[in-house]
């Protein structure tokens, strides 16, 4: 009686109440929404700023002036953390958003038009899919060169060929039903068959997909800046972090396990969110 219910309040209310019953994607979902708002109010939330040198109290362990201690040059390591967090997510979001809408219209043309444009465009992703995407994006970076527009173009084109697919694949699972046949016959545009009746009710894998992507987007920027073909200094992240610690993580253990700690938690909870949102938005588990 109460999914009867339920299901009379909507769609979202039903993707709601399948989504509450997996406890570790609600966790998730929290750890994304605590490291969002921490990177919307970093000014307000980081005591100092993310440059900000006290050369007189360097390698400094926790306390309670500096709550994660100091790095090599003096600077607060929690307040670059919380800075960190908005240059980790920006590189994240945007990137998953450039590969969405790239990989879209690849998809969409190669799924609804078929014929040689779908054959050389799949052939062109499956050869991109052939290299690992975090091999792919150190080979463009190496090319473009540092910094944090140039790493998200990396990511973002590494990224392509998974949306690409999952549209393409999803296109042409409906691409013949009789609503998309019915509006060819009302005589209707392909960009408004395409955008009016078939994007709708493809975005549940996209969502998906977007959302299982943005963690090893994180985890990818993190990995370049390390290797030093990512964001340079003194702009925080935390992979960069990781990389300028671990020359003296023998000594001063704090200046990579707290950076390390945000990298985890972040891909963690985006892990646990979009396991549950693939387990809330998949047809199969309705009823």
């Amino acid at each position: 009686m109460n999914e009867e219910k339920i299901k009379h309040k909507g769609p979202f209310a039903e993707f709601w109440h399948r989504l509450k019953k997996n406890k570790l994607s609600l966790v998730g979902l929290g750890i994304l929404v605590f490291f969002i708002i921490i990177a919307i109010f970093a000014d307000r939330i980081a005591p100092y700023g993310y440059a900000e040198q006290h050369l007189d109290k360097t390698f400094l362990l926790p306390c309670k002036e500096f709550l994660l201690g100091t790095d090599n040059l003096g600077r607060d390591i929690f307040s670059r953390i919380v800075y960190g967090s908005r240059v980790s997510l920006k590189i994240g979001f945007i990137s998953i958003l450039l590969a969405i809408t790239a990989g879209g219209v690849l998809g969409c043309i190669s799924g609804f038009y078929g014929g040689v444009a779908e054959t050389i465009i799949m052939r062109i992703m499956d050869m991109m899919m052939a290299i690992p995407n975090v091999l792919m994006a150190i080979v463009i970076a190496s090319v473009l060169g540092t910094g944090v527009s140039n790493l998200i173009i990396a990511i973002g084109i590494s990224s392509i060929p998974s949306f690409a697919r999952i549209v393409r694949a999803s296109i042409l699972s409906i691409r013949d039903l009789e609503y998309v046949e019915a509006a060819r016959l009302s005589c209707c545009s392909d960009f408004r068959i395409i955008s009016k009746h078939i994007l709708p009710n493809i975005m549940a894998p996209v969502i998906v997909q977007a959302t299982l992507s943005l963690g090893l987007a994180i985890l990818s920027a993190s990995g370049l800046s390390f290797l030093g073909l990512g964001v340079q200094a003194p702009i925080p992240e935390w992979g960069a972090m990781l990389a300028a610690g671990r020359s003296y993580m023998s000594s001063y253990w704090h200046l990579v396990v707290f950076p390390g700690c945000a990298i985890v938690l972040v891909v963690l909870g985006v892990n646990m969110f979009g396991d549950g949102l693939r387990d809330a938005l998949d047809p199969r588990m309705k009823g």
